[in-house]
């Protein structure tokens, strides 16, 4: 079973996935620290070390996204990131001591770049594998062959595979047991051995 991409889709979702994890879990905070710091006689170094926590968060965040396996699947973590940078965020107002701040802040953090990361690789693995067209699929192998990357693949005829020289991922590759493609001929007129002209 194939799965349609639809590029401008992926890419307006991947948008919105970053935008949401940027915007809610660190320019929407941004303005607020002002009043919040007022409001709670915070000092101004009080209040640039919750802004720290919060750019420590998304070095730690980004750190650990682009390099630990992730159980269940990127997507799923995408979502989680986002409801948590949310969720951090919305929850500062209620603490009103430096240590649930911080950690509050970091965490927060922590889910944005997970979400950064996330979402961008996301969009760029599933656009890198919207299918490519060919006319034919001997043209599909030839343009395969010629590009020389060993992480595509075409379907076509084994012996356009052997032609280019491509090695055979897989045979007898089709949806449907019973199809068979069909070619016909159409000429004006037919020469003297019966071939279009």
């Amino acid at each position: 079973m194939s799965v349609e991409v639809r590029p401008r889709l992926l890419a307006i979702g991947g948008l919105i996935a970053m935008a949401a994890a940027v915007g809610i879990g660190r320019f929407i905070y941004t303005p607020i620290l002002p009043p919040m710091a007022e409001d709670l006689h915070l000092t101004k170094g009080e209040a640039g070390l919750i802004a720290s926590a919060n750019f420590l968060g998304y070095l730690a965040g980004a750190v650990m996204a682009s390099s630990l396996r992730l159980l269940g699947g990127p997507r799923a973590w995408l979502l989680v990131a986002l409801a948590v940078s949310a969720a951090t965020t919305g929850t500062m107002a209620w603490p009103d001591g430096m240590s649930a701040f911080l950690a509050l802040r970091f965490i927060g953090g922590v889910a944005s770049a997970y979400a950064l990361v996330l979402a961008s690789s996301l969009v760029l693995e599933r656009l890198s594998a919207t299918p490519e067209e060919a006319i034919n699929t001997a043209v599909a192998a030839r343009l395969l062959s010629d590009s020389g990357d060993t992480k595509k693949a075409a379907v076509a005829s084994e012996a356009a595979a052997v032609a280019n020289g491509l090695t055979i991922l897989c045979r007898n590759v089709q949806d449907n047991p019973d199809n068979a493609t069909t070619f016909c001929i159409v000429a004006r007129d037919a020469g003297d051995d019966g071939t279009p002209t």
